[in-house]
C-alpha cells in the first residue's frame, strides 16, 4: 500500500515545476502548500503558504478592497493559522487566526478552508 507521501509526490513534482516557471503563481502555490500538508510536510506547507501570501501582497491593486482578494487573503492566512497550530506554534496561531478579523469579509465561510488530514 502507497503511503500519502508516495501518492502525492508525482504532484508535488509537477506542481513544482510549474512554480519554477511561474514563481508568482498565488493559487498553485496554495495548492502546493495543501499537497505538501496533506504530506505531513508542514514546515514546508508554511513556507509555501507564506511564499503564496507574499504573492497575493504583491498582486494586490486598487482593488485591494474586492471580495475576490479578502477571500484569497482569508483562505492564505487560514492555511497559515491551521500550519502553526499543527506546528505547536501556538502564539503566532493565535496572531494568524486574529489577523483574519482584521482582513473583512464575513461572507467567507472559512471552515470549509484547506484540507482535513
Amino acid at each position: 500500500m502507497k503511503s500519502s507521501t508516495d501518492v502525492a509526490a508525482s504532484p508535488l513534482f509537477a506542481l513544482h515545476k510549474h512554480l519554477e516557471g511561474q514563481p508568482d503563481d498565488t493559487a498553485a502555490w496554495n495548492l502546493y502548500t495543501l499537497l505538501l500538508e496533506w504530506s505531513q510536510l508542514n514546515e514546508r506547507a508554511l513556507s509555501a503558504n507564506d511564499t503564496a501570501l507574499a504573492c497575493e501582497s504583491a498582486t494586490l491593486s486598487v482593488d485591494a478592497e474586492s471580495n475576490d482578494s479578502r477571500q484569497t487573503q482569508r483562505v492564505l492566512q487560514s492555511n497559515r493559522a491551521r500550519l502553526l497550530s499543527a506546528l505547536h506554534r501556538f502564539p503566532e496561531a493565535l496572531q494568524s487566526f486574529a489577523q483574519l478579523d482584521s482582513i473583512g469579509g464575513d461572507d467567507v465561510d472559512t471552515t470549509a478552508i484547506g484540507l482535513v488530514v
